[in-house]
Order: C-alpha cells, then sequence, then structure tokens
C-alpha cells in the first residue's frame, strides 16, 4: 500500500503526478502545497493532478502568488478554495468586464483567506538591505545594433499583431525583444560575431574585484546561461574565480555548490541562473547581489536577492541592479512597477489594477523612444 500506516506523506508534484491514481483515493485531513506558484497553469498536467486530491483542509505557501497575470492568483486560490471566485471563464469575464472595480471586489473577496508574512513581522533581527540601480550608456557598436534590431523588432511586432491572435502575437513579440534584451547585456548572444564586451561585464569585473580585495562574497544572476558563460569567461581573465549554478546542474551538485560557497575560507563569487536559483538556497556568504538582467516580476528578483538577505545573515547586503540607459531594459523596469503594484494590491491593498500580461500597448512602449 501506498501510504501504509503513514501519519504524513511528503512527496513532490511530479511524484503527484506519476501516483495520481493511488493518491485520488485518499481523503487527508490536511494538504499543504508549498511552492504553490508552481501549479499555477490550470492546463498543466500536474496542476491538473493536485486538484484530484481530497482533504478537509488545503493550504497554500508561495512568496510569488503572482507571477503575470491574475489568472495565476485564480489558479492558487481556486486550488485552496474551489469556488470562490466561480469558474476561471466566470473571473475573466468579470475581470474584463469591470475592470479595476471588478479586480477590487474578486481581490477583497479573498482576504479573509490570505495570511501574510513578511521578512520584517518575523525576522526583524535581518540587517538591512541596500538597493542600487545602476545606469549604463551603450558603446558605440553596441548602440548601432541596438538600434538597428529596435526597427527589425517593430516590424515583426507589428506583423505578429495583424497576422496572430493575441496570445500567439504575444509569443512572437516577447520572442523578438528578446534579441534586445541580449544585445544590452553582450551583443554576441544576439548576433554572432559581434563582440561580448560591454560597460555591464566591465563594470562588474570591476566591482568583484575590489570586493574581493574587502573580504566580500557575491551572487551574480542572470536569467540567459549564455551570458553567465561570457561572465564566467570575462572573470576569469580578470583573476577572479567562480562558483556557479544552472538549470543543467544536477540535484547533488547543487549541495555541494552551496556548501563549498558557504564554507568558503576566502571571498567567493557564485554565478547563478534566476530561474534556476531563484529560490530554495541559502547563501548568507555573500554581502553583494548583482541582477544583470531585469525580469518582468519584481517579486522573482527579490526571492533571487533573498537568497542572501535571509535568517542567518548577520551583515548589511547591498542589492545592485545594471541597466542600460534608454533602452529597453529602462521600459522594463517601468512596466515592472506597475506588476508592483498589482502584488502590493493583492497582498496588502485589497484593490488591484487590472491584468499584469503585456499587451499590444506594453510592446509600442517598451521599443518607444
Amino acid at each position: 500500500d501506498l501510504c501504509s500506516g503513514a501519519d504524513i506523506i511528503i512527496t513532490s508534484y511530479g511524484i503527484i503526478q506519476r501516483d495520481i491514481k493511488q493518491l485520488e483515493e485518499l481523503r487527508f485531513n490536511v494538504i499543504v502545497f508549498d511552492e504553490t506558484q508552481m501549479v499555477k497553469n490550470l492546463q498543466a498536467v500536474t496542476s491538473n493532478a493536485v486538484r484530484k486530491l481530497k482533504s478537509a483542509f488545503v493550504l497554500g505557501l508561495t512568496g510569488t502568488p503572482v507571477e503575470n497575470h491574475l489568472g495565476e492568483y485564480y489558479a492558487i486560490m481556486d486550488l485552496c478554495l474551489p469556488g470562490l471566485l466561480g469558474t476561471r471563464e466566470e473571473f475573466s469575464r468579470k475581470l474584463g468586464k469591470d475592470g479595476a472595480s471588478g479586480t477590487a471586489r474578486l481581490i477583497g473577496r479573498t482576504r479573509p483567506f490570505v495570511l501574510r508574512r513578511t521578512k520584517q513581522l518575523i525576522a526583524s533581527e535581518l540587517p538591512p538591505k541596500i538597493e542600487i540601480d545602476i545606469h549604463l550608456e551603450l558603446i558605440p557598436k553596441q548602440q548601432v545594433l541596438y538600434q538597428r534590431t529596435v526597427e527589425e523588432v517593430r516590424g515583426q511586432i507589428k506583423e505578429a499583431y495583424q497576422s496572430h491572435v493575441p496570445a500567439q502575437a504575444r509569443i512572437i513579440a516577447l520572442t523578438a525583444i528578446l534579441r534586445l534584451r541580449q544585445i544590452c547585456l553582450a551583443p554576441s548572444l544576439a548576433s554572432a560575431g559581434a563582440g561580448e564586451n560591454s560597460p555591464k561585464l566591465e563594470f562588474l569585473a570591476e566591482q568583484l574585484q575590489e570586493l574581493r580585495d574587502e573580504g566580500h562574497s557575491a551572487l551574480v544572476f542572470s536569467q540567459f546561461t549564455g551570458y553567465l558563460d561570457i561572465i564566467e569567461k570575462s572573470l576569469t581573465t580578470h583573476g577572479l574565480k567562480c562558483l556557479r549554478l544552472d538549470g543543467a546542474t544536477p540535484v547533488p551538485q547543487r549541495r555541494k555548490l552551496v556548501q563549498a560557497f558557504q564554507n568558503s575560507d576566502e571571498p567567493t563569487i557564485f554565478l547563478i541562473s534566476l530561474k534556476a536559483g531563484g529560490k530554495g538556497l541559502n547563501l548568507t556568504r555573500a554581502t553583494y547581489v548583482y541582477h544583470m538582467d531585469p525580469w518582468w516580476n519584481p517579486a522573482v528578483e527579490n526571492q533571487a536577492s533573498d537568497r542572501a538577505h535571509r535568517i542567518g545573515q548577520t551583515e548589511q547586503v547591498t542589492i545592485t541592479r545594471l541597466i542600460m540607459r534608454h533602452t529597453i531594459e529602462e521600459k522594463m523596469m517601468a512596466l515592472k512597477a506597475q506588476k508592483l503594484q498589482l502584488y502590493k494590491a493583492i497582498l496588502e491593498d485589497g484593490a488591484g489594477g487590472g491584468g499584469a500580461g503585456l499587451s499590444r500597448e506594453d510592446f509600442e512602449f517598451l521599443l518607444g523612444s
């Protein structure tokens, strides 16, 4: 028997999907879903599996109840309290019909069932966290490539919205503007042979050399593993050794890397991909965190920064974001502010301001002068 004699079952979302035929026959007293955002996609196989589990009480734990749009919040709430917000179609229809007032009403309905605990509440002894945005200028060759690509991307996005339904057009648009984001990091990421030199690499190398001499360890995050390759090569050229963790790193190796970083006797640099290392790691050896490229949602970046600024940290943590001036990165920061407002509305204010998914107007804003 799968659960013979067991009082508590600890499992993963992957195992639930595999063994759902047996698990759905059981009646649990309590189910606790950790990292509930993992089952936010209602169409995913894993999401369908966990919704077949039966219990008297469900508790969902997450640090990012909304990453892109309110539909994700609906999925989490519907998992814990089925029917509270109606069907997915009813929820979407009310949002579209009533706008901000409908959002406020729907979010207000969930208020009695949401318990928020910030680090300030549960860990008041944590040291300060300083956040800095550093704005850098594109070098001439980088700027020429960037401006040429803007025109190409603008045409691709226009054609996408003329020839496809909005959902497909959005995917095409996101793929197109990816090239602009890559040029901001290193032109070679978007155009083979364009060169790897960029102001971000130079700035990072100078900073990390100073920190090493002062005895500080640092975390460096990027969403692009190809860019981590370039950073690693650059730091090696400057005589800086580093550890690295990304999606290709096996779980046992992850543990060894974390232990090596935490127990290092000398200042260490840890290169981490945002998706692979944004949660579940304790890296309090670091007192400096660098975000090389902005992400759409501030909550995801904050989770990554919190690898260093968490219980066990005794020193001030400095978080630096590198932003290229007059580029899509500055526009992304503006859109992120809107997402932050939505996030706060859900967890703090009880009112929201519409969906946070990117629209055609958002793409036009991102490509504007």
